[in-house]
């Protein structure tokens, strides 16, 4: 366990995108309404709901607490530069705290987030149900349906609703899993003089998760929304 968060720290602490986006307090300096769509594109990829999770439930009463670190590359990261006045990376680095609520067949999660070194900030929630539960020829099957949302940004209003099938199959103690969806995105400025942006985004991931005994995992998982990539690590301890 050691190792684990000692690896989590280092992802944390090299990865290029330490200095991100700094505070996204001049929206209006976006110019146009086409500029404002593909900046809202880019914040559905960074704050589209990540579970880094296989599908399977936690099978019985119980709660895990995690965290999880994101690193999402931006499509468009001069737009970035404008909404914050600074230099941006073309990299978010969005560290998460999890908690998630399980019983046998479907689970809650809820989660927050902050980007370093920005007031960009979310807040999720997911609830999973089990279409089909692991055999030992056969995977698990989830349905699950998020929603996150973007706090700390005054000049800004975004949400994200989202549907998406996974599946996963453990050998032994690994866990490979993969599922796909959609988002429904929902941005309304408070700045400049652009209008309501509402659009649909398709997302697909892929992962693997390691458990490390009986009361701990690490998921490692990367996935697209939209155009735009992201790579994530999530260490979980279960109760």
């Amino acid at each position: 366990m050691p190792r684990t968060l000692t690896g989590l720290i280092l992802f944390a602490i090299l990865t290029p995108a330490l200095h991100a986006a700094d505070d996204i307090d001049n929206l209006a300096a976006l110019g146009s309404q086409a500029n404002f769509r593909s900046f809202s594109e880019d914040l559905a990829g960074v704050l589209g709901y990540k579970a880094v999770a296989p599908a399977a439930p936690m099978g019985r009463p119980g709660y895990d607490l995690g965290v999880q670190v994101d690193s999402t590359k931006l499509q468009h990261p001069a737009l970035w530069d404008l909404a914050c006045g600074c230099d941006a990376s073309d990299r978010v680095l969005m560290p998460k705290a999890y908690l998630r609520l399980g019983a046998e067949e479907a689970d809650l999660t809820f989660s927050y987030g902050k980007a370093t070194g920005s007031n960009l900030a979310l807040w999720g929630v997911e609830a999973q149900f089990a279409l089909a539960i692991e055999g030992a020829t056969y995977p698990a099957v989830a349905l699950r349906a998020n929603y996150s949302r973007l706090n700390g940004v005054e000049q800004l209003d975004f949400s994200s609703t989202g549907a998406e099938l996974a599946v996963s199959k453990r050998f032994g103690a690994v866990a490979p899993y993969a599922g796909g969806g959609r988002l429904w995105i929902a941005s309304t400025p408070k700045a400049g003089a652009f209008e309501r942006e509402k659009f649909t985004a398709d997302k697909y991931y892929a992962g693997v998760n390691f458990a490390l005994g009986a009361h701990a995992n690490l998921a490692l998982e990367t996935g697209k929304i939209a155009d735009t990539a992201s790579y994530s690590a999530k260490f979980v301890w279960r109760f």
